[in-house]
C-alpha cells in the first residue's frame, strides 16, 4: 500500500505501525541489556524509550502533513476513479467511471485483530525470552519492516487515529486515507488523490474535498469521445 511513497513516509509509517512492539522491545532492552549504563541523568534504557517515543510522535506529525499535501496536489489527481457515498451510482456507471462504493462493506482502521496477534502479543511475551533472543525479536521486526516496504497489502496502524488519520479499506480492496476533522467529506461523490508516484499499483488514495458533479461527468465523457 506504500508503493511509490518517499522513504521517509515508509519509515514514518513503520515507526507508527510498530509502535507498541518497538516500545515494548525498548522496555525489555532497558531491563535486561542496558540497566547499568548511564547517559547524563538517564540510564540508557530510559533514553531509548524517550527517543523512540519522540520518533513515533514526529512520524505521526510527518504522515499527517504529507497526506495533507498530497490531498491538495493536483499532480496526483486520480482520473476516472471516484469514491461514492451515494446509494445510486447509475449515472456514473453510464459514463464509464470506476466507482469505489463506500457503503458496500468498507472497514475503518481494519486489521487490528491480526495486528494484535502478529505484533503486539509476541511483544508481550518478550519477558519469557532470554537475553540472546532479544536480537532475534529485533530481527523479526526488521523483517516485518522489509515486508511493509515491498508489499502493496494493507498494513494496520493503531497509532494514526491519535493523529486524526483514518484508513478506510473498501470491499474492492482500495485503501483510502481521510482525516477525522473533515468527516463531512464522507458524503456525495468525491475525487481522490494518489499518495505516491506508483499511483494505481498501491491501490492507496487520500480523499479530497472536491465534489464530482454531473457537469464534470458530462465534460469528461465528451473529452473521451473527442479523443476517439
Amino acid at each position: 500500500m506504500l508503493f511509490g511513497t518517499p522513504i521517509f513516509f515508509r519509515l514514518a509509517y513503520f515507526f507508527t505501525a510498530f509502535a507498541p512492539a518497538l516500545l515494548l522491545l525498548d522496555i525489555r532492552a532497558s531491563q535486561k541489556l542496558f540497566k547499568d549504563f548511564k547517559i547524563f541523568i538517564f540510564n540508557a534504557g530510559e533514553l531509548m524509550i524517550l527517543v523512540m517515543t519522540i520518533l513515533i510522535i514526529l512520524s505521526g506529525i510527518y504522515l499527517k502533513n504529507y497526506l495533507k499535501r498530497q490531498q491538495e496536489d493536483e499532480d496526483y489527481r486520480v482520473k476516472g476513479i471516484v469514491i461514492s457515498f451515494n446509494l445510486n451510482n447509475e449515472k456514473l456507471l453510464r459514463h464509464n467511471y470506476q466507482i469505489i462504493e463506500a457503503q458496500k462493506g468498507a472497514k475503518i482502521n481494519s486489521g487490528f485483530i491480526a495486528f494484535a496477534i502478529s505484533i503486539v502479543t509476541p511483544s508481550l511475551l518478550f519477558d519469557r525470552l532470554k537475553n540472546d533472543d532479544f536480537l532475534i525479536a529485533l530481527g523479526i521486526i526488521i523483517l516485518f519492516f522489509l515486508l511493509l516496504m515491498m508489499s502493496n497489502d494493507v498494513f494496520p496502524n493503531i497509532i494514526l487515529p491519535i493523529f486524526g488519520i483514518q484508513l478506510m479499506v473498501t470491499a474492492d480492496n482500495y485503501n483510502i486515507f481521510y482525516f477525522s476533522k473533515k468527516i463531512q467529506m464522507l458524503s456525495g461523490i468525491k475525487a481522490l488523490n494518489y499518495i505516491g508516484t506508483a499511483k494505481g499499483l498501491s491501490r492507496t488514495f487520500v480523499i479530497t474535498d472536491r465534489e464530482i458533479y454531473d457537469e464534470e461527468i458530462l465534460d469528461s465523457l465528451n473529452k473521451d469521445q473527442d479523443g476517439i
